[in-house]
């Protein structure tokens, strides 16, 4: 958290700094990525506002960034654009609680946050002769689609986390971690997915999947946080509380981790 503030401090004060690091590109803008990212994970765990405006994710249009060089109008970007957007509601929703004005203004935004995410997923038929890192970058951004709508269930909606719907999410979830291995870099940059699907699941067996995908003998995954990951999961499904909110169930992690 502190390297956050730290980060945010030196961009207040120099305020044409993000234009530069993105206009040079190179290490600088790979730089950026990661802490724009790492401040969109803090936001949707914690239930603070997001520092960045969702309006940044569209500059990272063929700029080297960790995800890799991307065209515009990607579809990650769009993912990355709707958690930014929901994380700045649910941060009104986690402040504001008992406010009355909260339910009418969530539920206004709910069918557009809803109908957007759903508009990311490709049909089969879009992937038809498709090579394989286009299969595969499918269902990296798929990952992301299941942990936006697992967030517009549980944070927004505030289904309780064995509701039916949430549990269909994390069964899909759940189902494509255990068909697809991604290669590389990709398998690390889904760690916030992993871990969002991770703390809902119920069943012993999906337990044992998550626990398998996070295994530290995966040569990218590992590093010194997946310790943390491990025991924090641990400890949710050893409590099994039904009745968790979204920040209390993330709110032992939510500074300690800066994993995506």
């Amino acid at each position: 958290m502190f390297h956050l503030k730290g980060g945010f401090a030196m961009l207040n004060r120099w305020t044409n700094t993000m234009t530069k690091m993105l206009q040079e590109q190179g290490l600088r803008a790979h730089l950026l990525s990661v802490f724009t990212t790492m401040d969109l994970v803090h936001a949707f765990l914690s239930g603070e506002t997001p520092y960045f405006d969702p309006s940044i994710w569209p500059k990272f249009g063929n700029v080297q960034a960790w995800w890799g060089k991307l065209p515009h109008g990607d579809r990650f970007f769009s993912l990355l654009d709707i958690h930014t957007r929901m994380a700045t509601l649910g941060s009104a929703v986690n402040s504001r609680p008992s406010e009355s004005a909260i339910p009418s203004l969530v539920g206004e935004f709910i069918p557009a946050f809803e109908a957007a995410l759903q508009a990311t997923q490709y049909g089969p038929e879009a992937l038809v002769g498709a090579d394989l890192s286009a299969q595969k970058w499918d269902t990296f951004c798929t990952f992301y689609q299941i942990s936006g709508l697992i967030y517009l269930e549980r944070a927004l909606r505030q289904r309780t986390p064995d509701n039916d719907k949430v549990q269909a999410l994390i069964q899909r979830g759940v189902a494509l971690l255990a068909k697809h291995v991604l290669p590389g870099m990709l398998s690390h940059c889904v760690i916030l997915p992993i871990l969002v699907i991770g703390a809902h699941c119920i069943s012993l067996d999906e337990q044992r999947i998550i626990t398998e995908a996070l295994s530290p003998s995966l040569s990218y995954l590992s590093f010194g946080n997946l310790p943390v990951m491990d025991e924090f999961l641990k400890s949710v499904w050893a409590k099994d509380n039904m009745n968790a909110s979204w920040w209390e169930l993330f709110g032992p992690i939510a500074d300690k981790i800066f994993l995506f």
